[in-house]
């Protein structure tokens, strides 16, 4: 990378901040030699995999689509913002340390009901239900037991 300002290779980073939603850093750099200040973004290739649909057609994973299902799912709850941001961090984390290249939508589901069941039983269950998509009562009564059921082994 060369500054801008005077075509030197001699630069420093002064702060780099991640921007989660993106997957990218902000980085503010500064020339040795001129003193110039300029940001740059740089992309980050996480190596997050790619999503297999439903569909059977695949589609780069999202993480506004991930927050987008939680935010519906939470909506009037009691969570603040900050719990939901480590909320969507620790999703992403955990899809990403499985360093796989394909991951089935169904796998994203369960591992985002699992991490908001730790947040929030209630808003859990409100993305299970859109996630699931239930036709019937009984199968919605079902799930919800097997979840009380294994909820009270641990």
């Amino acid at each position: 990378m060369l500054c801008p300002a005077c075509g030197s290779k001699d630069l420093r980073v002064l702060d780099s901040r991640p921007m989660l939603e993106s997957n990218q850093i902000k980085r503010r750099r500064q020339c040795s030699d001129c003193e110039f200040r300029f940001s740059t973004i740089e992309i980050v290739d996480a190596g997050m995999p790619k999503i297999v649909k439903r569909s059977g057609s695949l589609a780069e994973f999202d993480v506004r689509k991930v927050r987008s299902g939680i935010m519906r799912a939470v909506e009037k709850r009691p969570l603040t913002m900050g719990q939901l941001e480590n909320l969507i961090e620790r999703i992403v984390q955990k899809i990403n340390k499985m360093q796989v290249k394909h991951l089935r939508s169904e796998q994203v589901g369960y591992i985002i009901m699992e991490e908001m069941k730790d947040v929030d039983l209630v808003s859990m269950i409100r993305f299970a239900s859109v996630y699931h998509a239930f036709q019937d009562a009984e199968s919605f009564k079902v799930f919800i037991d097997n979840l009380v059921s294994s909820s009270e082994m641990n």
